[in-house]
Parts: C-alpha cells; sequence; structure tokens
C-alpha cells in the first residue's frame, strides 16, 4: 500500500533503462512512493528483486493484454502514471491513458524519454506524435519528457563492445561511427541525473500540460570524440566518418522495412537509427536552441541546485585509467 502522504507514481516498465533509474530518484527524493508495473515473466529477475529492496512495490501484469477494469483498480489512488514501455508498445499506451482518466489519476507522463524530433523527421518519433494526439483529446492531464541522449550512448565504449540490449547488438558494427560533418550540438544526460531531474519534473504542478527537456550538458561529435580521446587516445583510430550523403542512402535504402515497424528486423533497425542520427548530429533538433523555440521547458535552467555532471567530466570519469 503506498503512502498516503506522499506523491504515489506508478511506473509501466519499472525495471528498463528508463524506468529503473527514475525509481531509484524518485524514492531517494523522498517525497514519491513508488510501484512498479512489470511482465509477470519477468519477476524473477535481480532487478526487480533490488527494486523491491529499496521500496518499489511490484505489480506483475501483463498491462497490453489486461482488462480496462484491472488497469483501473491498478490506478486508483495513483498521483502520476509514468511509462517507460517499449518502442513497440507506443500506441498502447492509449488504453493506460483512458483507465488512468477513469481512475482519477493527476498526471500521465508518457513513455517518451528520448531526444526531440519534429513531426516527420523520424518514423518512430512519428508514432510518440500520433499517441500525443490521443493523450490531448483525452483531457488527462499530461506531461511530455524528452532525454538527452545518454552519455554512454554518444561516447565511444572502449573495445571489447558488448552490447547492451537485444536492439543494440543489432547496431554493433556502428558503436564508432560518427555522423555528419561533427559540428552540431546534441543535448546529453546520465541515467542517474536524469531521474534527479525527472523527480523534479514530477513533483512540480506548473510542469502539468508542459513539455520539458531533460538534459545535463550540450556536446557536438568533434567534442565527443576529442574528449574520449583526450583520456583514451586507443579510441582515435577506431572512429569512422559517415558523411550526410551516406546517412541519407542508408535511410533511402531502409524506407520499405521502416513500414513493417519490425524490431527483429535488421533493415528496419539500421533505418530508424540512421534517422536518429540525421536528426541529432545533421538537423540539430535535439539541441536546447532548437527545443526552446519548439516550446520545451529546460530542466537543468528551472531546477538550478540540481548537481549535474558535465560531458567533460563524465568523459574524465569513463576513461579514467585508460590514457
Amino acid at each position: 500500500m503506498a503512502n498516503s502522504t506522499k506523491n504515489h507514481v506508478l511506473i509501466v516498465g519499472v525495471a528498463g533503462r528508463t524506468g529503473e533509474p527514475i525509481a531509484r530518484s524518485l524514492l531517494e527524493s523522498g517525497h514519491f512512493s513508488v510501484t512498479g508495473v512489470v511482465r509477470p515473466e519477468s519477476l524473477d529477475k535481480p532487478i526487480i528483486k533490488e527494486l523491491q529492496s529499496l521500496g518499489v512495490s511490484i505489480v506483475p501484469l501483463d498491462w497490453q493484454n489486461a482488462s480496462p477494469e484491472e488497469l483501473q483498480a491498478l490506478f486508483t489512488g495513483v498521483d502520476t502514471v509514468l511509462s517507460a514501455c517499449h518502442p513497440a508498445a507506443i500506441a498502447d499506451q492509449a488504453k493506460l491513458v483512458d483507465a488512468a482518466k477513469a481512475s482519477g489519476v493527476k498526471r500521465f507522463v508518457p513513455s517518451d524519454w528520448s531526444p526531440i524530433a519534429p513531426r516527420g523527421a523520424m518514423k518512430l518519433e512519428d508514432m510518440k506524435h500520433s499517441f500525443h494526439d490521443y493523450l490531448f483529446d483525452s483531457g488527462i492531464p499530461y506531461t511530455l519528457i524528452a532525454l538527452g541522449t545518454w552519455y554512454d550512448g554518444i561516447f565511444p565504449p572502449l573495445p571489447p563492445y558488448e552490447p547492451p540490449t537485444a536492439e543494440l547488438k543489432l547496431l554493433a558494427d556502428k558503436v564508432y561511427h560518427s555522423f555528419g560533418k561533427g559540428k552540431v550540438k546534441n543535448t546529453v544526460v546520465n541515467r542517474k541525473n536524469a531521474g534527479n531531474l525527472v523527480a523534479r519534473v514530477v513533483a512540480d504542478p506548473e510542469t502539468i500540460g508542459k513539455k520539458v527537456l531533460v538534459n545535463e550538458d550540450e556536446v557536438s561529435l568533434d567534442e565527443v570524440w576529442a574528449l574520449a580521446t583526450k583520456y583514451a587516445p586507443q579510441l582515435a583510430p577506431l572512429r569512422v566518418p559517415v558523411s550526410d550523403e551516406d546517412v541519407e542512402r542508408i535511410i533511402r535504402e531502409g524506407t520499405s522495412a521502416i513500414g513493417t515497424f519490425d524490431f527483429t528486423n535488421l533493415k528496419f533497425i539500421h533505418a530508424l537509427f540512421l534517422e536518429a542520427m540525421r536528426n541529432l548530429y545533421i538537423n540539430g533538433h535535439n539541441s536546447e536552441a532548437s527545443a526552446k523555440a519548439d516550446g520545451w521547458l529546460v530542466a537543468r535552467e528551472r531546477y538550478p541546485d540540481v548537481q549535474l555532471q558535465t560531458a567533460a567530466d563524465w568523459a574524465r570519469e569513463r576513461y579514467a585509467g585508460f590514457s
């Protein structure tokens, strides 16, 4: 049972790479009680046991196949529903919105958790825009939260590289690729501090009905590689430049696969990935300036007391001992 004196947040997908650090930060703030929804087959995973030990109340539920009544019962007494579902389940969040509204939830945070992209820039983000239309029409209070690129997703890893997820295994051959001319700024954040900023956003009543960008710094790919090779010079020969023209060619070649939205299809994964790289490093849609022009609040400006980590500090810590 949640503590009635605290803001009760229910996280769908609490054990994922986004949901888990957010759950930790919410609990560490002392202002939230946290319930996490996980698939029944995931219940015995070590991360679930760890989250339970921290105070997360775990509910095993296949939410995509749950009835409206089951979801409404689950959401009763919840202040905020925060979705961190897999991209393949974006459209299915409509049933979460319906149940949350029927249950009197005060805020719905959809599964965005990715860089900002305008309509038409990326097929995957267009799915999210379509869901946003449903969310806005529902009338439920909401907050959209975009994340800067993870530091460990933009800085080159030290070899040998072991991809942390099945999707990233399909992109392992591109981990040292550098896209575009290397000059475009992109916002970045680490997982821990992303969680700390998200906790502040969720606690802030003035962010209801708003779009909020969560990031710690801005950095270009030239700056990324300069920092990486400063501390780990052996990375320098691994950089593989990929021109704007090559990015466009690979996206064109993958266009037919994009329509299938098959996350096991290698051509599909590559095309989505290159659309993201074009959005970040060629078109520059994920810079703070671009975000502000599109009406996004910037969390690090709104909550200046939150301790953050610059790209230079992250690189120094990540590559310590390899120079």
